[in-house]
């Protein structure tokens, strides 16, 4: 009996908070600001951690670079890489085989040509022997230019094969360089320099203070996914400030999810921390413009 005469005060202390203004507006009382964006940054390869630029409390932008691991052995192999590509492609422009050969078939061709006019002519003037060692000769040489013009063709391919090596030095040693994945605040750091960090272990974590979300409950008999789109307002009253503040957002998620107790579903609104004025857990009403 005690039981159920809390379920009916909690189901209409739910209803409470919601007042409908009209048929434009919906109001909620004790909407909740929370973290829309938030990570804890891993290490990408492991080694020992040498540099943490970052402490808790410092903003960072994306891309900043908040964590370094070492990278010495890293930095020779890709200068190694560099020089075996730049060794494989002057290979692979390099022709001058294939031009002897060019010319070496040309001369053979010519004469072998000018060796059968002359037996034409007279008979006996070369023997069947030469004329087949010419013609060998020339054959050669056209084996030569085909085997001069495959072997550039495979410079070409060691010259691609090494510029992937290249590729792969670079992204190893980038990910020795921990960066910031969005603009935020760190509000945590876990390893200290000098320790032995492992792939996955988390550097620091950071939340965006510039987008966050509104959470409230409306009744799941009234409303449903057709509230995405629609333009809220959030209210609240700040530390410090002598008068309630406004912020702007638009309605991103409705969960499908029927709570148990009150028949509610969970509503999101995504709104732009003007100045971060907005602290995550910030309770206020959520106005919600159903026109």
């Amino acid at each position: 009996m005690r039981l159920s005469i809390l379920s009916a005060l909690a189901i209409l202390l739910a209803i409470s908070c919601v007042t409908v203004l009209d048929a434009e507006e919906l109001i909620i009382q004790g909407a909740q600001v929370k973290l829309k964006r938030y990570v804890k940054v891993p290490v990408r390869e492991a080694g020992i951690l040498i540099k943490l630029n970052v402490k808790a409390g410092d903003m960072v932008d994306a891309g900043d670079v908040i964590a370094q691991i070492e990278d010495e052995l890293y930095n020779l192999n890709q200068q190694i890489d560099e020089l075996e590509y730049q060794h494989a492609a002057l290979s692979s422009t390099n022709d001058v085989n294939k031009r002897f050969a060019e010319k070496s078939q040309e001369v053979s061709l010519a004469v072998l040509e000018r060796s059968k006019q002359a037996v034409a002519r007279y008979e006996k003037s070369i023997s069947k022997t030469e004329l087949e060692k010419l013609r060998l000769e020339s054959e050669r040489d056209g084996l030569a230019f085909e085997q001069a013009e495959m072997e550039i063709q495979l410079a070409k391919l060691d010259a691609e094969l090494k510029s992937k090596e290249l590729a792969v030095s670079k992204l190893k040693l980038d990910y020795r360089t921990i960066a910031a994945p969005f603009n935020g605040m760190v509000v945590e750091t876990f390893p200290q320099e000098g320790e032995w960090v492992n792939t996955g272990d988390p550097v620091v974590r950071i939340i965006d203070l510039d987008t966050l979300h509104v959470e409230a409950a409306v009744d799941a008999s009234m409303y449903d996914s057709s509230l995405v789109g629609k333009k809220i307002n959030f209210i609240a009253k700040l530390p410090g400030r002598d008068r309630e503040e406004t912020f702007e957002g638009v309605i991103d998620f409705v969960n499908p999810e029927i709570e148990p107790v009150g028949d509610r579903i969970t509503i999101q609104a995504e709104i732009i921390n003007r100045m971060q004025m907005l602290r995550p857990g910030t309770k206020g009403s959520l106005k919600i413009l159903l026109d």
